[in-house]
């Protein structure tokens, strides 16, 4: 599992109802907004075609394949974002 302490998971309620971003501040850094409502993703490709906007914070040129990581880095925090979510309400 990777690590995620340079990952953050923001929703955007005001400027974009029914989305979230997930905010990555390590290098390269990134925006990526996308559909989300708590709507369950189902796997990889149903993420990417949720995506909205892919913003690169340091105007950096990310090659494809590195772009390609990260993307699936994203979703993997996602992922164990929402378990932890799950979890937590769990114990509640």
């Amino acid at each position: 599992m990777s690590n995620f302490t340079n990952f953050f998971l923001d929703e955007c309620i005001l400027n974009h109802p029914e989305q979230a971003a997930i905010i990555k501040l390590s290098a390269p850094r990134l925006v990526l907004r996308f559909n989300y409502e708590e709507k369950y993703i189902a796997d990889l490709s149903h993420f990417k075609e949720e995506i909205n906007e892919q913003s690169w914070l340091d105007g950096d040129v990310v090659h494809p394949v590195d772009e390609e990581r990260i993307i699936e880095e994203c979703f993997e925090f996602l992922t164990e974002h929402r378990k932890a979510v799950f979890n937590l309400r769990e114990h509640e």
